[in-house]
């Protein structure tokens, strides 16, 4: 499909400049997103795919997109900037939606230390991310001990109890001047960035010194401070012998999952860990999966001075370039083969395989309990561990196709995906002339449609001599399972086990059953059911509009002006296809945004033609 002269000779035409470039499959859906220095270069490349996903990824992709910029640095910034803001499917993008929490250093007159769950565009100071919420409460809770900055966020007009506790330095009521608080401003810099040990040095001679005068109150308090202060740098077990500011990267995958881990190395010290869990990494390429993960996670912080990598020699100079752009400063990218920073890689990788075998686990269980859970609901004779759905999808009731999702251990397993042309449905009434042309609302016989959708899979299954599913679910109520029961009793299958979902009340109709069963909301197999019914009709539907999509493109559309692929694809969701276009005036045409009149009268006038 990405292979149309058409969309070839689009490309052909791209700017030779910096810029981010978007694919996308028939309804618009943005399929991936990436940079390039030269647009034209870059894009022309996918036409000939060296790598499995690169050739999925090209299956699926109708139309490119570009967004050309002035320098390559503003092209890293917006690729990132698309990818959270479409999350597209092919992308090595973040998991999950948490945000993972900050220390903030208020830009006030007397600022505060707050924890956060995101980095606001202002002048504040902020530490972190921290892996988890109890770490970042710790470190603060602990900072609080020591250094009694402003807690109030009003300030008030007379002293708190803060300030007679010694929880509060009170500047508010001029308790201590000016540059004694900018001290302590300074002193919590110093503690979340790990340049603490003065700090220690610090807190034992008051402490002494306390002991000395026999003020024994202040030196327990003292003392407190400088066992919190302690706790705190406990944290960072880990020493380097340089004093360097080091990010330590790793990743570990299986199969399509994947974790990122990165040890934060500050003044030599280790002082956090943050693990996180990607999407869209391919087997065999972690390499590149963890590259493409540091240029988004850096996007909104800061980058240390060095980073060090698990990865081949050949991608550590683009990716150091790309951070060299985002920090404008220097960045050094490391890929270590011997001595001590071999080491951190040791530490990183063993906490990336451990993050990956609690996820594996996590998914493990949920996936085996949905299972569980169905086969109880439905008394299924064993594990459901493959199931087949199907949809029948249409536009106006053109391009009717029936889509057929497989999930194995309850995944998808895209693989196994199938979409069939209808043969027989309607075939009589159009042979005999009755039947309504293409864009005229022809109705679609979903019954029929489905049973022949399932004759001719499981026809297909008994003569290549494979094996049927531990469950069929199609989409709709009685009527649709009805007609797929028939066709599986047809073809000697009475026994595979059969199950249709209503969307309206997520029913699940079962044969020989007259009252649909009805589960509750939560319930993780009724909720696997949906995935598999929801993922049918997803792929159902993007099959039909590339198919309408491309009736389209080879339409005298193509030369309409201002008629490009967004518009094109925006008319196909409107009106259906090429048919549904012809049947429509000028008028009809306008209420497409984008669509001028002029543009209205010279669509008509070309399909006229």
């Amino acid at each position: 499909m990405a292979g149309t002269p058409g969309l070839r000779e689009r490309v052909a035409r791209l700017p030779r400049q910096p810029g981010v470039y978007l694919w996308k499959d028939g309804a618009g859906t943005v399929l991936y997103v990436g940079k390039a220095i030269d647009l034209r270069s870059r894009v022309s490349s996918y036409f000939d795919p060296d790598r499995p996903k690169t050739a999925a990824l090209m299956d699926e992709a109708v139309d490119v997109d570009f967004i050309a910029v002035r320098t390559e640095k503003e092209a890293l910034v917006l690729e990132q900037t698309l990818i959270k803001r479409h999350r597209p499917r092919y992308n090595v993008r973040l998991n999950d939606d948490k945000s993972y929490p900050y220390l903030k250093l208020t830009d006030e007159p007397y600022p505060r230390l707050l924890k956060v769950f995101r980095r606001d565009a202002d002048k504040g100071t902020y530490f972190g991310p921290f892996p988890d919420g109890s770490g970042a409460f710790f470190i603060a809770q602990a900072i609080s001990e020591l250094v009694p900055l402003r807690r109030c966020k009003v300030l008030p007009k007379e002293k708190c109890l803060y300030l007679d506790i010694g929880k509060c330095a009170g500047p508010c009521i001029a308790a201590c001047t000016d540059e004694e608080y900018d001290d302590l401003v300074g002193e919590v810099r110093e503690l979340l960035e790990g340049k603490a040990d003065h700090l220690l040095d610090k807190v034992r001679g008051r402490l002494e010194a306390a002991a000395a005068a026999h003020k024994f109150e202040e030196a327990a308090r003292l003392r407190n401070q400088l066992m919190g202060l302690q706790n705190v740098l406990d944290r960072q077990f880990m020493v380097a012998e340089r004093l360097e500011e080091r990010d330590i990267a790793c990743l570990a995958a299986q199969g399509d999952t994947a974790v990122a881990v990165l040890l934060h190395q500050r003044d030599g010290k280790i002082v956090g860990q943050s693990p996180f869990i990607l999407a869209g990494a391919a087997p065999g390429q972690e390499g590149e999966a963890l590259a493409a993960f540091l240029r988004g996670y850096y996007q909104d912080r800061r980058v240390p001075r060095f980073v060090a990598c698990a990865m081949a020699d050949t991608l550590a100079p683009p990716l150091e370039a790309d951070l060299r752009l985002l920090a404008e400063g220097a960045v050094t990218v490391e890929t270590p083969q011997r001595g001590d920073k071999t080491k951190w890689l040791e530490v990183a990788a063993t906490n990336a395989r451990l993050r990956l075998e609690e996820e594996l686990h996590r998914r493990d269980r949920r996936g085996t309990g949905a299972l569980e859970a169905l086969q109880h609901h439905l008394a299924l004779p064993a594990l459901p561990r493959v199931i087949e759905g199907f949809d029948i999808s249409h536009m106006g009731g053109d391009f009717t196709r029936a889509a057929l999702v497989r999930f194995v251990d309850g995944e998808p397993e895209k693989a196994g995906y199938r979409t069939f042309n209808m043969k027989t449905v309607g075939q009589a009434a159009v042979e005999a002339g009755t039947a309504p042309r293409k864009g005229a609302g022809r109705e679609v016989d979903d019954f029929r449609s489905i049973g022949e959708a399932v004759q001719r899979r499981y026809r297909g299954v008994l003569e290549r001599g494979e094996r049927v599913p531990d469950l069929v679910l199609v989409d709709g109520g009685p009527g649709q399972l009805a007609a797929a029961r028939a066709s599986l009793k047809e073809l000697g299958l009475a026994r595979v086990p059969l199950a249709s979902l209503a969307k309206r009340d997520e029913d699940v109709f079962l044969p020989g059953r007259v009252s649909p069963l009805k589960l509750k909301r939560n319930d993780p197999g009724l909720q696997l059911l949906q995935r598999v019914r929801d993922e049918s009709h997803r792929f159902g539907i993007t099959q039909v509009r590339a198919k309408a999509t491309e009736e389209v493109l080879a339409s005298p559309l193509d030369a309409v002006p201002g008629v490009g692929p967004k518009r094109r694809a925006d008319l196909v969701k409107a009106f259906g296809g090429l048919e549904g276009l012809r049947t429509a005036s000028a008028e009809d045409l306008q209420r497409v945004k984008g669509v001028t009149a002029e543009m209205a009268s010279s669509i008509v006038a070309a399909l006229a033609e």
